[in-house]
C-alpha cells in the first residue's frame, strides 16, 4: 500500500508550503492584558454605576475589578518593554480614577455615619426654619403622609 497522498497545502515533506505563523511578538503577549486591563477598568464604573443602587454587593466587586485592572495593566507593561499599549493606559486610568472616587464616597459615607446625631440637628433645624413644624409634626403633617404614605413606617 503505498501512502504517498498529500494535504492540499504541503510538501512531500509534509511542511506546509503556505508558510507558518510567526512566533508571538512581546507586543501581542501583553494585548491580552491591556484588552483585560481595559474591560475591568469599564466594568467597575458600570458595576458601580449602575447596580450598586440594586446590591450592595457589586458595590464592593467594583474596587476589586478596577485593583485587577491596574494590576493587568502593569502586566501589559512588563510584558512590553519600550512601551504601555493604549488600552492598559486606558483601562489604568478609569481604574484609578474610579478607586479615587470610591474612597471620597467611601470618607464622605463614613463622616456621615460618624456625625449623625449632627446630622440630624441639622435636618430639624432645616424643617423647622422651612415649615415651622418639629421634625415630628412634619412626618404626621397631610403633605409629608400624602407625599411618602406609610413608605417609612415599615422600617421603624
Amino acid at each position: 500500500m503505498n501512502n504517498d497522498y498529500q494535504q492540499p497545502g504541503q510538501n512531500e515533506f509534509h511542511q506546509n508550503v503556505f508558510g507558518s505563523m510567526p512566533p508571538p511578538s512581546s507586543k501581542d503577549s501583553s494585548r491580552g492584558f491591556a484588552i483585560a486591563s481595559l474591560c475591568l477598568g469599564i466594568a467597575s464604573f458600570i458595576c458601580f454605576c449602575c447596580c450598586s443602587c440594586a446590591l450592595a454587593f457589586f458595590t464592593f466587586v467594583s474596587p476589586v475589578c478596577a485593583i485587577l485592572s491596574i494590576v493587568f495593566a502593569c502586566i501589559a507593561r512588563s510584558r512590553n518593554q519600550s512601551k504601555m499599549p493604549g488600552m492598559a493606559i486606558a483601562g489604568m486610568i478609569l481604574s484609578i480614577i474610579f478607586l479615587v472616587l470610591f474612597a471620597l464616597l467611601i470618607g464622605f459615607v463614613l463622616v456621615i455615619a460618624a456625625n449623625a446625631d449632627a446630622v440630624m440637628e441639622w435636618l430639624e433645624a432645616f424643617v423647622y426654619e422651612n415649615t415651622g413644624m418639629t421634625m415630628e409634626e412634619f412626618m404626621n403633617s397631610e403633605y409629608y403622609q400624602s407625599y411618602y404614605g406609610d413608605y417609612y413606617a415599615q422600617f421603624e
